[in-house]
């Protein structure tokens, strides 16, 4: 869970907590308000956020799960996919976990890659048709 809420905060800056809490400033109802809606300090009675299709459901702010040791496997994982090995030894004799970390990042950047892909693949189809929604004349 705390792989996956990592990840999607990494999408999404708003939910980590340094850069949510500086982002209202000044106005402190507003931030307030924001946090008890997505349930920062207190769980929220309600489901705030959905993860994996729906497969994981929080009741706090996904910034309540994020792991700054993960951002550094992040990269740590780029170097992997370039063939640099993190620990001594060649592919084979690498931690299995750590290689199912690197596999499960690399996942998740095919997923973001693919999102990415439909978005934009539906932007051009409205601006090919001027903006109006497909089936609407």
């Amino acid at each position: 869970m705390e792989l996956r809420a990592t990840l999607h905060a990494a999408e999404n800056q708003d939910l980590i907590c340094e850069n949510c809490l500086t982002r209202y400033g000044p106005n402190v109802d507003a931030g307030v308000k924001m946090r008890a809606s997505r349930g920062c300090e207190v769980p929220s009675t309600e489901v705030v956020f959905k993860l994996d299709e729906d497969r994981l459901k929080f009741r706090r702010c996904v910034g309540n799960f994020v792991s700054h040791q993960i951002f550094k496997w992040v990269m740590v994982s780029d170097k992997f996919h370039q063939g640099v090995m993190p620990f001594d030894g060649a592919l084979m004799a690498q931690p299995a976990k750590a290689v199912e970390l690197f596999t499960a990042i690399e996942v998740w950047r095919q997923e973001v890659q693919s999102k990415k892909m439909k978005e934009h693949q539906a932007k051009m189809a409205r601006r090919a048709m001027g903006g109006r929604k497909p089936g609407h004349n």
